[in-house]
């Protein structure tokens, strides 16, 4: 069994036991490693393609799913959101979308003293899709599924109190 892109949004802003998280969680091959910091802990499945970020509480605030190579990662197998495809260029990715961006940025941007690559954002209710393009071949290299942050940054400041 492999987890799906429109299943696998659903576990973002879950907490990590729920049932839904737990079905999720039991398709991937192997026991994540974990990385633990100050206000969240990334659980990465480097195997599928996918690193999961809970908050000290253990919700679920955002989902990265990779493609084939990315930081060391295998590619993520399940349907990404909107049925694009890892490698879809931004054209095909806003015509399988069917609704505008509602952010993006150009390749170049700097952000924290690193050289981002160009990226969108497409916001679902409380939840958000964003794609990033890789500066190689301009397809889809990373999608990111997560809480809008003003859903997901007052996670952190509570759980830092």
């Amino acid at each position: 069994m492999k987890p799906e892109g429109p299943a696998i949004i659903e576990m973002v802003g879950e907490n990590i036991d729920s049932p839904i998280c737990s079905r999720i969680l039991s398709a991937f091959r192997d026991a994540p490693r974990v990385s633990e910091h100050a206000l969240t802990r990334v659980l990465c499945f480097d195997n599928d393609g996918v690193e999961i970020t809970l908050n000290n509480s253990g919700l679920v605030g955002s989902v990265h799913l990779f493609s084939e190579g990315l930081d060391g990662k295998k590619a993520y197998i399940g349907t990404l959101p909107f049925s694009i495809c890892f490698g879809d260029r931004c054209d095909e990715v806003r015509r399988k979308c069917g609704i505008k961006p509602t952010k993006t940025g150009a390749e170049g941007e700097i952000w924290r003293g690193r050289v981002l690559p160009a990226w969108e954002v497409y916001t679902l209710d409380a939840k958000e899709v964003h794609i990033q393009y890789s500066r190689v071949d301009g397809g889809v290299e990373l999608v990111t599924l997560s809480l809008i942050p003003e859903q997901w940054f007052p996670t952190l400041m509570e759980a830092e109190e």
